[in-house]
């Protein structure tokens, strides 16, 4: 009868300790042919199937495991790990509440527990495991930090706060720091928001999102250079962070560099970039391009469409779609939006004022009408916003930065 060798378990976890993940994989594979109910071989199978973003082949791997000895927590949660990997938070759920219930005392399975939760915005629930994690270990400042991200997006400011000081205080980080600065700018303090970006920078200075939002807050203060120079920062440092592109894209919009802005709406894809995208283009006379875009996202909806209720996308594309989109200049009533023929805006933007608004954490555009300056001609601004605009733009704030789930390798 062949016996495991203690000396090869040694080397499986050294290989993995070292990042040979490959390797491992490929070694413990080999003894599990002779050795197929040896549970710390599945267990780390697993943990360096997990290591190579394998999600799908470990949960398997623990699955084996837990065939052998199902009451092992550990296991249970590497398990419900791969499957929040996996975008499964249900299964997830399910495998750290059953850790939960084999090892009470098992921490990360709340902390982990918690995230699964608040990634199906069952809000309530996360606050639960969260402050559970906390009460077994006081010091762990990533829940408390999880536990500020909760109550700021129940609207709790307040609470928020305390929650992301008490994290800053137990360990000083960049994200505790982010976070604060959201929930200060949700409550309209925004100069202890940007206080509290500084830090966040000073703390980790490639971070663009950060760098996007200090940005924004400072154009809200009517800093435009300064905001000027961390939304182009931002950008720098990361090219495809959407958040980064949508803000310095809605500045650029905001102080009429349209061709800029057109560019980075583009690279952002978020939001109503689409919209905004094809009103830059109309600024800029660009109608022919305006016409072809405005074409593909009719074309991109009606797949949409065509998807969801099972419809023949030809079809659709042939009966409710022109052969061709022209932009047809209205001279008889070019009068509304300036004394001249020039075709007119798109009608989502026709009345609307171009500023946007703050107001309790939501923010969007101006919903009064544009008005008329002295000569008759229609102006891009409401009558209030007209002359003091140096809100500049608000949209959302970006998602609060909670901690990631923690990983648990098992060597026993």
């Amino acid at each position: 009868m062949k016996i495991l060798k203690q000396s090869d378990v040694d080397g499986l976890i050294h290989l993995h300790q070292s990042g040979q993940f490959s390797l491992a994989e490929k070694n413990t594979k080999k003894l599990l042919i002779d050795f197929p109910q040896e549970l710390i071989l599945h267990n780390i199978l697993g943990v360096s199937q997990e290591a190579q973003k394998k999600f799908k082949e470990a949960a398997e791997s623990y699955r084996n495991a837990l065939k052998i000895q199902p009451q092992f927590a550990e296991m249970q949660f590497n398990l419900g790990s791969a499957l929040y990997q996996l975008g499964d938070n249900q299964g997830a759920i399910q495998q750290y509440q059953k850790a939960i219930q084999i090892k009470p005392d098992l921490v990360v399975a709340y902390f982990n527990l918690g995230i699964a939760y608040q990634n199906e915005s069952q809000f309530d629930q996360a606050l639960g495991a969260y402050q559970k994690a906390v009460e077994l270990e006081p010091g762990f400042y990533e829940a408390h930090g999880n536990i500020g991200a909760v109550y700021l997006l129940q609207g709790d400011f307040d609470a928020a706060i305390l929650s992301f000081q008490k994290s800053i205080n137990i360990q000083d980080h960049a994200r505790g720091h982010f976070n604060l600065g959201n929930a200060y700018r949700n409550q309209g303090h925004l100069e202890k928001a940007i206080q509290s970006y500084h830090r966040a920078i000073e703390m980790n200075p490639h971070d663009a999102e950060t760098c996007s939002v200090l940005g924004d807050a400072l154009w809200h203060q009517g800093k435009i250079q300064e905001a000027n120079q961390y939304l182009r920062q931002a950008v720098t440092l990361n090219e495809d962070n959407p958040i980064a592109n949508y803000n310095l894209a809605t500045f650029l919009h905001d102080n009429k560099k349209f061709q800029e802005a057109y560019d980075f709406y583009k690279a952002s894809q978020m939001k109503d970039w689409e919209e905004r995208a094809l009103y830059c283009l109309y600024k800029t006379k660009q109608f022919d391009l305006f016409e072809k875009e405005l074409l593909n996202i009719q074309k991109e909806l009606l797949k949409k469409v065509a998807t969801k209720y099972s419809l023949n996308y030809d079809e659709l594309l042939n009966d409710l779609l022109p052969k061709e989109v022209k932009l047809i200049p209205n001279t008889k009533t070019s009068i509304q939006i300036k004394k001249n023929n020039n075709p007119i805006t798109p009608p989502s933007q026709q009345d609307r004022c171009m500023a946007r608004v703050w107001n309790r954490g939501k923010g969007g555009q101006c919903l009064r009408n544009r008005t008329e300056d002295k000569d008759g001609t229609i102006l891009e601004y409401c009558s209030q916003h007209k002359n003091n605009r140096k809100h500049g733009r608000i949209d959302e704030l970006p998602n609060n930065k909670i901690f990631p789930k923690e990983s648990k390798s098992l060597y026993k």
